[in-house]
């Protein structure tokens, strides 16, 4: 089956960070992957994409918290009080120290193993490469085997929110053809996965510093050629890989196995960045040596075919999965609690009390204005309507009068805005009014009108005191 849509990530940092000067394994593998890729002209047919940072939240959904925490504050020169003297988290110093940036570096590869599971769960593509990412031996709370978070487990885990069965193919340091076709064939056909995470560690090598197998560039390459045939969308991952323009040649090459363009592309490299590095031949390629092929001796591939086929016959046929909807958002972000702010936006947010008093004086200010106008507007109509009672209501001895009928509807609206200030914010603002400098953001903010019952209440009861009741929602002289 042909696949058209494929999604590659690629963050650029990840090639920056270093385990140590004589460590075997070098993150710088795979910017020297990116570029022989880009050399060869197929970024122009994946979509290109950089991966988000995981969260410590998403590393937790397999690690401890305890664990990611301390991932999250280890430093080289806090790494022995912190283990306890090696004690814990880091138990093999050797092969997993702890070096600078190392948190941001998991976040990196762990981070385009969950994008890349999305990418495949929400349709967008059917295959979707992350080489930084298949570092398999991580422990839910520590670190072995080079591998600090265990991104394919959270690549999987995330697969499973939508697929019912997944299937996972590990290839480093193991068999990359031959019995390889056999067994994955029934495996697919037995078990009827809805995706397949392949981690192709590239330790299994002729060649590898640290592998002792004899597999070429092309047996190895072989195993995403038939995952591709399958049909099934999966993840392409990477893993193991310790000389490092060996590792380069076959990820850049199985690349265009997940392109189908394997056949095209040209096996004498082109001029990049790193070119030097892989001479003195200068070639796609990755030979067998004189080693002994020990797979054949005393029927060996065949007992192993063999004990596969038993054991898939006594699972079920395809293990039906009760499905249901898994939420994608973390309890605090459903309920409000993480905003999704960045540590910029979150701080300026702190200051809650600073924005409350600001909203409940624009409202106090706005409940001012409109209740003043409205108390003279409705005397003033009353007045000119009704000629009773015949002294004017503009007199000089009826102004301190209509001067409390404001003054007492300005204070029923203090004690409104104030109520609403407690009941909404848990914030009662002081009776002093704010600076001037607060009016220039009350004519921006325009604002609908809230009716206000307080306001109708506080009108009926000074136009009673100069003889007006109010019937219906009119105003009507008394007798």
């Amino acid at each position: 089956m042909p696949y058209s849509r494929v999604s590659y990530y690629y963050d650029n940092d990840v090639g920056s960070f270093s385990y140590a000067p004589n460590h075997p394994m070098k993150p710088f593998r795979m910017r020297m992957t990116h570029n022989l890729v880009a050399a060869y002209g197929m970024l122009d047919k994946m979509h290109v994409l950089r991966p988000r940072r995981a969260e410590p939240l998403q590393m937790a959904a397999f690690h401890t918290d305890e664990y990611i925490d301390f991932l999250g504050k280890v430093t080289p020169e806090t790494a022995e009080e912190l283990t306890g003297g090696g004690q814990r988290y880091l138990l093999g110093e050797l092969d997993n120290p702890a070096f600078e940036g190392l948190f941001e570096f998991c976040s990196i590869y762990a981070g385009g193993s969950l994008d890349a599971a999305q990418r495949i769960t929400s349709g967008a593509a059917d295959i979707a490469i992350n080489w930084s990412g298949g570092l398999h031996h991580a422990k839910k709370r520590e670190a072995s085997g080079f591998c600090y978070v265990n991104d394919i487990v959270l690549c999987i885990l995330d697969l499973l929110r939508d697929f019912p069965r997944v299937v996972y193919i590990d290839v480093d340091c193991h068999h990359g053809d031959g019995i390889f076709e056999t067994v994955i064939r029934r495996v697919a056909e037995w078990y009827r996965p809805g995706a397949i995470v392949l981690q192709c560690g590239a330790d299994s090598l002729a060649g590898d510093k640290l592998g002792c197998l004899n597999i070429t560039m092309e047996g190895h390459a072989n195993c995403v050629e038939f995952v591709r045939k399958l049909g099934i969308p999966f993840v392409l991952l990477g893993g193991g890989g310790y000389t490092v323009k060996n590792v380069a040649r076959t990820w850049a090459y199985e690349t265009a196995c997940a392109l189908g363009v394997q056949q095209d592309i040209d096996r004498d490299l082109p001029f990049n960045e790193y070119f030097e590095w892989f001479g003195p031949r200068y070639r796609l390629e990755v030979p067998s040596n004189n080693m002994e092929d020990l797979n054949m001796r005393d029927g060996y591939l065949q007992a192993v075919k063999e004990q596969v086929e038993l054991h898939l016959n006594d699972l079920p046929f395809a293990p039906s999965v009760q499905m249901q909807q898994v939420p994608r958002q973390s309890v605090a972000q459903a309920t409000g609690i993480d905003t999704g702010l960045g540590m910029e936006e979150e701080e300026s947010s702190m200051d809650m009390d600073a924005h409350i008093k600001q909203f409940v004086a624009r409202a106090r200010r706005r409940r001012e204005r409109h209740s003043q106008a409205d108390v003279l507007a409705a005397l003033e109509d009353t007045a000119h309507s009704h000629p009773r009672p015949t002294r004017s209501l503009r007199t000089s001895s009826s102004d301190s009068t209509l001067q409390n009928l404001i003054d007492a509807k300005i204070s029923a609206a203090n004690v409104s805005s104030a109520t609403e200030g407690r009941r909404f914010f848990g914030y009662v603002p002081p009776p002093s009014r704010p600076d001037d400098g607060d009016e220039s953001e009350e004519d921006e903010e325009e604002e609908e009108d809230e009716p206000m019952e307080d306001a109708f209440s506080a009108r009926q009861s000074g136009l009673a005191q100069w003889g007006f009741s109010g019937q219906n929602g009119v105003v009507v002289a008394a007798a």
